[in-house]
């Protein structure tokens, strides 16, 4: 093997993030290396250690009191329905605590024991078996993200970056900061909004490139509708930066890749871009013949990406990242740390999104690989990383400078080991692991989606100066996005005069 080097992000010229959602260590990796796998998932390579969930004695109480031990499932729709993932629910999975209090302690104590997953799952809505939630994938179920974990360079100690929910720690990671707030609704909105600039704004001042691809509309970027700072950049006149996903296919396979790259998958199933790819776990049990979310479906998005950058030209000179933006309620036992705060904004009690939390305390757990043919296969990580870490790598690597808070000014550097050249042991999947993509019965939208849905309802009507949604047409999955594409045609992408 070739000389190992340390060199932060040594030759890297283009870095790819893709951030999946509501899924925790051990619930997708935590069984990659255990005996009874079949190999080469059945040791972890080279005698390193691996915090997963193999040969540890790990439980949750249940309301009758009996231990449920981890388990795992091939059932990739598993848990279903969607336990909670608000930071209340959060802290009562931490610290075992229900019901839950009227208002969540600024500084509970530490560590927590993460004893009260079980518990609060019970209490989620419709769940009829909350030992599922103790449940993870063996490597057979998710063969993709499995493989690659194995193949290149897995992180056993990422966690997100706030202990609640999707759009609080996607602002994390283009921001460094959720202005304060925890929870993803604002109110009377459909959800908060954070208006202080990202990495892509600093990245555009110093003319270092970047582009944002989405899994379905623009419309329906977190993205977009989440960072105050990045909505220009939409429209051409922004200048342009987002693009559909197959866009990013294309920008791999003619090399024309930016610096840094950020992936959004496919939040809510599509009659146009098919099944939602995004690992998020589903909602209520409805209709016998409605199809849950399946975590199958972020297993083939993520052999797409991979693909479409092993074939690159500009594979050699690309990292990979492929995370998790919170657990979303899913079981793991690494107690979460403290955190460097990112700023002083604390929304206090009695004002739109206050919560009094300090932003000291790291969430849960979540899944991340690394991947490059440069660097050592194998490898686990267990450097303490959170999303912020990500921005502080792009940053040093490109000499993007600007400040985007203490918590990113303090995350720990990315700095996997490099080999001395590019790696051809790499693998290779041709053949897409989940072939049926046709979209689930027109089922009501999960918390997320319909977050997402009324949000961009929102936008589309101011953008569309007077065309406002029907709130009936928005209650379905199917037929929202017949009534969203409807607004859109009301939009002048050209200039539509964003507030």
């Amino acid at each position: 093997m070739p000389p190992v080097t340390t060199e932060p992000l040594g030759a890297i010229e283009h870095v790819v993030v893709l951030m999946l959602e509501n899924r925790s260590f051990d619930n997708v990796l935590g069984w990659l290396y255990d005996p009874n796998n079949k190999p080469p998932f059945q040791t972890v390579p080279r005698n390193q250690t691996f915090n997963g969930v193999s040969g540890k004695a790990l439980s949750n109480p249940a309301l009758s009191g009996e231990m449920i031990p981890v388990g795992s499932t091939p059932d990739t729709t598993n848990p279903y329905p969607d336990p909670g993932e608000v930071y209340e629910d959060i802290y009562g999975q931490l610290y075992n605590v229900y019901p839950l209090p009227a208002e969540i302690p600024s500084d509970p104590p530490q560590p927590p024991l993460m004893q009260g997953f079980v518990i609060n799952y019970t209490y989620q809505k419709d769940v009829t078996d909350a030992t599922h939630i103790m449940n993870g994938f063996r490597p057979p179920a998710l063969p993709t993200v499995s493989q690659l974990a194995n193949s290149f360079v897995v992180c056993d100690n990422w966690f997100a970056s706030v202990p609640s929910q999707t759009l609080t720690n996607r602002s994390f990671m283009h921001a460094g900061t959720a202005s304060g707030y925890v929870n993803n609704d604002l109110h009377d909105l459909p959800l908060f909004i954070n208006d202080t600039p990202t990495i892509f704004n600093l990245m555009e001042a110093q003319k270092v490139s970047w582009r944002i691809y989405y899994g379905s509309y623009w419309f329906l970027s977190m993205a977009f509708l989440n960072q105050k700072q990045l909505e220009r950049y939409v429209f051409d006149f922004g200048p342009k930066r987002f693009f559909p996903f197959q866009q990013f296919l294309d920008d791999a396979k003619n090399g024309t890749l930016p610096t840094y790259t950020f992936i959004e998958p496919n939040f809510m199933d599509s009659v146009v871009f098919g099944r939602e790819n995004d690992m998020h776990p589903d909602a209520a049990v409805l209709d016998w013949d409605h199809k849950p979310s399946d975590a199958i479906f972020g297993d083939e998005l993520v052999r797409k990406i991979y693909q479409a950058l092993k074939a690159s030209p500009l594979w050699t000179k690309t990292l990979l990242v492929i995370t998790f933006d919170e657990h979303g309620g899913t079981y793991d036992h690494v107690p979460p740390g403290q955190a460097t705060p990112p700023d002083d904004r604390i929304i206090k009690k009695g004002q739109p999104g206050d919560s009094g939390f300090k932003f000291n305390r790291y969430g849960v757990r979540v899944p991340a690989i690394m991947i490059s043919p440069l660097l050592v296969g194998g490898t686990v990580d267990h450097t303490l990383y959170d999303h912020t870490s990500v921005l502080h790598t792009v940053m040093q690597q490109f000499g993007v400078t600007g400040d985007l808070g203490q918590r990113v000014a303090n995350a720990n550097l990315i700095q996997p080991q490099f080999a001395g050249a590019p790696r051809t042991d790499v693998p290779d999947f041709p053949t897409p692991v989940a072939p049926d993509d046709t979209p689930a019965v027109n089922a009501p939208p999960t918390a997320i989606q319909s977050t997402l849905i009324q949000a961009a309802a929102l936008r589309l009507s101011e953008l569309g100066r007077g065309a406002t949604a029907d709130p009936a047409k928005l209650a379905m999955r199917l037929t929202a996005e017949a009534e969203l594409q409807r607004l859109a045609r009301s939009v002048d992408l050209e200039d539509p005069q964003p507030s």
